[in-house]
């Protein structure tokens, strides 16, 4: 979610381009969000902070034309959480002295002693990988979402080991401006994995879903965030 200044910034380079002076210089602008789920980010800022920082507190926002969605689309297939979801969203779900309210008992995963917690949270997720290989399609209907980057590595790893098939590996190519500093760099270079970029090692298996991470062609749905499946791996030659 883009910070109000951002948004008040391109609002007046187009009045100053156009040189009216009207709202985005009477140029037409779309935007997208939902306040209920992302909230500008303020480092070390408050929840106040983030607030204030919304579109919402903006002179601009009175301005708008506001079309709201209506339909929760990723959980339709279940009245009873796409409901749940909504009184969230809309702050009527009850809720304690601290503003915390309670997640109903269906939705938490009770501890097994047995097992490790993120081998059991694998099984609830994704309990048959057997079946996947016959409908792989199945297997884009299921998600564990985390708030750490080094949780999403730690979690693709662990489920992608127990993914039916042989693994292929692919390698990065990153260079340094100066050839000479190449040796010097390079297993810095390798560690890194900058948000949106795929691992300097990326590990795949034939069936598993990917993520697209730029928009290719969203014409045709090949955007960003849009899930695809490996269907074939070929090995890159040396150019």
């Amino acid at each position: 979610m883009a910070k109000k200044q951002s948004i008040e910034a391109l609002d007046t380079m187009l009045r100053d381009i156009t040189d009216l002076d009207i709202l985005f210089g009477v140029k037409v602008i779309v935007l997208g969000g939902d306040f209920r789920q992302v909230l500008p980010v303020i480092p070390k800022g408050s929840k106040a902070d983030s607030m204030n920082a919304s579109i919402v507190r903006s002179y601009i926002w009175p301005q708008l034309q506001k079309i709201k969605l209506n339909v929760t689309m990723r959980a339709k297939t279940d009245p009873s959480f796409s409901r749940y979801l909504l009184r969230v969203g809309n702050g009527l779900e009850p809720q304690n002295t601290e503003g915390q309210i309670s997640i109903p008992e269906p939705l938490i995963l009770q501890p097994n002693l047995s097992m490790q917690p993120l081998d059991q949270l694998i099984d609830f997720v994704f309990p048959n990988f057997s079946t996947y290989r016959a409908d792989p399609l199945s297997f884009t209907d299921s998600a564990i979402l985390t708030t750490k980057n080094q949780a999403v590595d730690e979690i693709n790893d662990a489920t992608l080991a127990r993914f039916p098939g042989e693994p292929a590996e692919y390698k990065s190519f990153d260079e340094t401006n100066d050839s000479s500093q190449q040796g010097l760099y390079i297993d810095f270079l390798n560690s890194i994995s900058p948000q949106g970029m795929p691992p300097h090692q990326l590990i795949l298996k034939e069936n598993c879903p990917i993520p697209m991470l730029q928009n290719i062609n969203p014409s045709k749905g090949l955007c960003n965030g849009t899930r695809l499946i490996c269907r074939e791996f070929k090995k890159v030659k040396n150019i």
